[in-house]
């Protein structure tokens, strides 16, 4: 799979789109520095707590209140605390965003802080080591070795856990042992600044969320090209994150053609904001957020003409919608009304193609089931806001309301 990371201005927002073997499958808004992103940590207020449901509300910001969920954050780090053992309205303590906010919805913080590397990732939530379950048994157990060495000769009893990625199996001891280092410093720092910083200041940013393309799709990644203007904004985040990556970073000599229209991506953003996606065959797509959930509907439109069977006409469709899927960034409960479909076997077969091409996503989507109606039901995890939501955060939806 040839796969290039396409950052540039696009209708006057920094737009990262990933092109696979010739076409474009992702479209990430860059966020501003202002914005309530996932990955941020700040120091937030108490404003209210529901013991029985085990929940409160936290102020991070001015206007901007957060879920926080009591039973699953058993070691937050308080910077201001009552006399009271529980958590308690005025209490002070660092969160992180685990789930950006929507329209509807508010964000949701975490005193579980994570700090994610290119081949680990250290907690303060859980404290215990691990490694990826992709590795075979003996490299899992070499490298749980190695890093119950690293941990033992830290100062004091660790607060904090450490999980390797799959990418650990290929890097040197140094390299580990040097962005465990990186990582602990940052995490250290967070916690220092917590104790003298005022309430509601953002202690840490996250990554820009383009930065999640790199690490999601790393494999057959032949070059990253970006704007002239861009340049020293790119080149420093891959050399904080992925500086192995520095190489394949290429300035875009733009001579009258836009690095955007080079590759269409108005063209793209168009369609991934509309509700209508037509398919090579005449078929269509009919696409409708809701507050609940997605719903999609497969039209067969003038396929039927072309003598193509209904299952041919699905199987383009399933394709598409993990595109779009994509695109738009959609998440939660995804609904979609294929073309009826009365052979078991091409129903399992239907079903099958459609969980391959959701697992390409990154998180990937999940087929639960078809229901007696031919209804296909999927669940995608949500830790951003759909493309349709920062877009309209921008400004960048007049076209289209």
């Amino acid at each position: 799979m040839e796969r290039k990371l396409i950052l540039c201005r696009c209708r006057e927002q920094f737009l990262a789109a990933l092109w696979e073997n010739g076409k474009i499958m992702d479209l990430v808004p860059a966020d501003s520095e202002e914005e309530i992103r996932a990955g941020n940590i700040y120091t937030g207020k108490v404003e209210k707590v529901i013991p029985g449901m085990h929940m409160a509300f936290l102020r991070i910001a001015e206007g901007v209140q957060c879920y926080y969920n009591t039973s699953e954050n058993t070691r937050p780090f308080f910077t201001r605390k009552s006399g009271r053992p529980d958590l308690v309205p005025g209490d002070e303590l660092i969160v992180q965003i685990k789930k950006e906010g929507s329209a509807r919805k508010q964000p949701i913080a975490t005193g579980c802080l994570e700090f994610a590397g290119e081949y680990a990732v250290l907690t303060s939530g859980n404290t215990r080591t691990g490694v990826s379950k992709k590795l075979n048994r003996s490299g899992r157990q070499s490298l749980l070795d190695w890093l119950e060495g690293y941990r033992n000769r830290q100062d004091g009893e660790p607060e904090w856990g450490v999980v390797l990625r799959t990418s650990a199996a290929h890097a040197t001891e140094a390299e580990l042992e040097a962005e465990l280092d990186r990582l602990l410093a940052g995490y250290r720092r967070v916690v220092k600044a917590g104790q003298t910083r005022t309430c509601f200041s953002c202690l840490y940013r996250g990554p820009a969320p383009w930065v999640s393309l790199i690490s999601g799709y790393r494999e057959g990644l032949t070059e990253i090209v970006c704007e002239e203007s861009l340049r020293n904004e790119v080149e420093e985040a891959l050399r904080d994150r992925f500086p192995q990556e520095l190489s394949l970073l290429r300035e875009y000599p733009d001579e009258g053609l836009p690095l955007a229209k080079c590759y269409s991506l108005e063209t793209v953003l168009d369609e991934a904001l509309g509700e209508k996606v037509w398919l090579k065959s005449g078929g269509w797509l009919l696409i409708q957020p809701t507050e609940a959930m997605t719903v999609i509907d497969v039209n067969s439109g003038k396929s039927i003409r072309k003598s193509r069977s209904v299952l041919e006409i699905n199987l383009e469709a399933a394709k598409e919608i993990a595109r779009q899927v994509r695109l738009r960034n959609l998440s939660g409960i995804i609904m979609t009304d294929f073309i009826n479909l009365d052979d078991r076997d091409e129903q399992k077969q239907l079903l099958d193609s459609f969980q391959r091409e959701l697992s390409l996503a990154r998180p990937a989507g999940q087929v639960i089931d078809m229901t007696p109606l031919q209804l296909v039901e999927v669940t995608r995890q949500k830790i951003r806001g759909t493309l349709r939501e920062s877009i309209r955060q921008k400004g960048g939806l007049q076209k289209h309301e």
